[in-house]
């Protein structure tokens, strides 16, 4: 599967198998941090949470999505859990996904996946 990618082979895989939710998580990450936007989506779909830690890696897709500069699948994992911008991985000394970000240089991904993340919150948050 190419960057952005096609994921007919994920959901082919997803659909013909049973798939623990580790498993899927794992997966999510691994996607994420090879910027497969359309296999991240379809993981999603198939009940990955964006902010799970699965055993062996230590940070989340998101994590692992800004670690490597993928924007596109860094904005999707929010848009499932905008929240998941503040989950904090013990591997990478407590460090939030934004901050992972910033380390790498990517200031810039950053501040629009906070930004987008805060829109997603407002959108989701009810009216008073």
């Amino acid at each position: 599967m190419q960057q952005g990618g096609d994921g007919a082979p994920v959901q082919h895989l997803l659909s013909s198998c049973y798939c623990p939710l580790a498993a899927v998580e794992l997966a999510l990450c691994e996607a994420a941090k090879q910027g497969h936007t359309e296999g991240a989506r379809l993981l999603l779909a198939a009940g990955a949470a964006p902010c799970a830690q699965p055993a062996g890696v230590g940070k989340s897709a998101l994590h692992a999505a800004a670690e490597a500069g993928h924007e596109a699948v860094a904005r999707l994992l929010v848009h499932a859990d905008p929240q998941a911008i503040h989950a904090r991985s013990e591997a990478l000394g407590g460090r939030t996904s934004l901050q992972v970000a910033r380390d790498a240089d990517l200031a810039g991904l950053a501040r629009r996946v906070e930004e987008y993340a805060r829109r997603e919150c407002e959108k989701g948050a009810p009216e008073g």
